[in-house]
């Protein structure tokens, strides 16, 4: 059986750094470590986690809590986190809520009392509990620290490492860029009440009070994020005879199923009623008319939480960073006829 010895004599460094680069205990070049790595695959070196772990302190192990990998969002997050993890030398243990709060805590607690040295989570937890809900995630102070960072929720602890999308400068875009080609009477699908949902409305109507435009209740739909709920929700508001000429949804999943029920209610897309979905899925370019969308960097939000979370974890575990990241509209048939098809296919 290979040692760390024959690991470090045929890629031709000491042992001490054989060590930081398995351990992840210190900076080590791209080169050195390349020759480790490959090294170790060459002797076939087996290291002895549990035992390493002990000695070091950590278990090399991360937690990842999403609501829901069935929703197109979320598949490419959790490709960052796994990229990011496996670089740093970590592993995964992944738990999906389905948006359910009470679960979601649950496994929060099993991963906290479990063998993790930090934990990404995208919590469902509604915007009224965020301020509460944050002093679970920091933990007892006299009980083992495992840092956290949190995805799309605004949580405020220094103690927290967050990262977002800058859902009020995207909304406010969208929406100008709605009213820029003529559009007044915009229907509004939006998710639960998540603070998702309360950046969506502030952006609604400090721009509608901007251009003038009234702001009506009637005309916001709450769904949950799947496409099913786009289309009942705008098959229903149709029926009733809503007036709308353009429709935003909080997600390209709810905006495809508002296409649906548009289409089979005999209106036109984009001539009688523009759409435009946010995230950006690739099945936005697919459909016809292909849909308008915000660009939303899922997988580098999934990769930068690793980051975080290991600079935490070695670093300073009593503090994190927060991070906004941008999106990009990207203006596709749903609201422009006279745009070009462009499939993005890639990675499907």
């Amino acid at each position: 059986m290979a040692t760390i010895t024959d690991v470090a004599r045929l890629a031709g460094v000491s042992i001490a750094t054989v060590s930081h680069v398995i351990n992840g205990t210190k900076y080590v070049g791209p080169g050195q470590v390349d020759k480790v790595n490959k090294a170790i695959r060459e002797l076939g070196y087996k290291t002895n986690e549990m035992a390493a772990s002990m000695k070091r302190r950590h278990t090399m192990n991360i937690g990842v809590i999403l609501p829901n990998i069935r929703m197109v969002f979320f598949p490419e997050v959790l490709e960052g986190i796994e990229a990011a993890a496996k670089e740093k030398g970590y592993k995964l243990f992944y738990y999906s809520t389905e948006y359910d709060f009470e679960k979601e805590k649950e496994y929060l607690n099993q991963l906290k009392s479990s063998w993790v040295d930090g934990i990404v989570i995208d919590s469902c937890c509604a915007s009224d509990n965020i301020e509460e809900y944050q002093k679970v995630l920091i933990g007892d102070p006299t009980e083992k620290k495992v840092p956290v960072v949190a995805l799309e929720t605004p949580f405020s602890a220094e103690e927290l490492g967050v990262i977002l999308f800058d859902q009020v400068k995207y909304t406010t875009e969208a929406l100008e860029y709605l009213i820029s080609i003529g559009r007044k009477k915009i229907g509004l699908i939006t998710g639960p009440d998540l603070p998702v949902y309360r950046d969506t409305m502030t952006a609604c109507r400090k721009v509608f009070r901007k251009h003038g435009i009234s702001f009506r209740k009637a005309s916001v739909m709450h769904g949950d994020y799947f496409t099913e709920s786009g289309y009942v929700l705008a098959s229903q508001a149709l029926e009733n005879g809503a007036d709308w000429d353009a429709v935003f949804a909080e997600n390209d999943q709810m905006a495809i199923g508002a296409m649906k029920a548009i289409r089979e209610a005999g209106k036109r897309i984009p001539e009688d009623i523009a759409v435009i979905g946010a995230d950006g899925v690739f099945v936005t370019s697919l459909i016809n008319p292909s849909l308008t969308t915000i660009d939303l960097p899922r997988y580098e939000m999934g990769y930068r939480s690793v980051e975080m979370l290991v600079d935490m974890i070695r670093n300073h575990p009593d503090k994190g960073e927060k991070l906004v990241l941008d999106g990009k509209l990207i203006i596709r048939q749903s609201t422009d006829s006279s745009v070009k098809e462009n499939w993005g296919v890639k990675g499907w």
